[in-house]
């Protein structure tokens, strides 16, 4: 792996156009690639997690001289983190609530994740604003299937057709959803009100499932 890999280079040219405040979920395969990702995006990485001692502290991540890092923070997860749910759920949500000005990509090795079962897996998706494969393609596509299904079993095909009729007249092509999944998810707000938190969460739940049943995400590009 190295950044001559045309899906890192998406992803690195995709995670740079992305505004502050971003809490990604990445899933990668190999090792190799997080390193490379983590060169190419110029991230502080792997930051150490500071847990708030207290209330009134702050749950951030630090540089080494302890001052608030800006930019990108790739966190790994730990193999120990995945030995429980409910506090890796807890701690996800921490720093979606309390992150500051940065930008913070939790990195799940694929494997790993799925053996967390369904709901963990779909409680912790929901917990951030996008998700991210290190095999950029591919990973979106899947995104995007799971997305078109969930707003099929949620509306119909023919009530799914005239949503993304709607969203293409307000400028978001189908192709786009897994680039702009915040946006489709905010104009899917507008249009189902608290309807649209079931096609999220039916997304999700068919991305699960997909990555359960397909390991062509992570099969070299040869």
């Amino acid at each position: 792996m190295s950044l001559y890999n045309p899906e890192i280079r998406k992803l690195v040219f995709h995670l740079l156009s992305i505004d502050p405040l971003a809490h990604v979920i990445l899933f990668y395969g190999l090792f190799s690639e997080l390193e490379d990702l983590k060169q190419g995006i110029n991230a502080h990485g792997y930051p150490s997690l500071t847990l708030p001692l207290g209330g009134r502290q702050n749950f951030r991540f630090l540089q080494d001289d302890g001052e608030k890092y800006s930019g990108w923070a790739l966190r790994r997860l730990r193999d120990d983190e995945f030995s429980n749910p409910g506090k890796l759920i807890r701690t996800e949500r921490k720093i979606q609530e309390r992150r500051t000005s940065m930008r913070v990509a939790c990195a799940y090795p694929l494997e790993r994740f799925l053996w967390l079962g369904e709901d963990a897996c779909i409680d912790i998706l929901l917990l951030h604003s996008q998700v991210f494969f290190t095999r950029f393609s591919r990973g979106g596509l899947m995104l995007l299937e799971s997305a078109e299904n969930a707003l099929s079993s949620a509306l119909g095909r023919r009530g799914a057709e005239m949503i993304h009729n709607y969203l293409e007249q307000r400028g978001m092509e189908r192709c786009t959803i897994p680039l702009k999944f915040p946006e489709y998810s905010d104009m899917l707000r507008e249009l189902l009100g608290r309807g649209a938190h079931s096609p999220k969460r039916i997304t999700y739940r068919n991305l699960y499932q997909r990555m359960r049943s397909s390991s062509e995400v992570f099969e070299d590009e040869s």
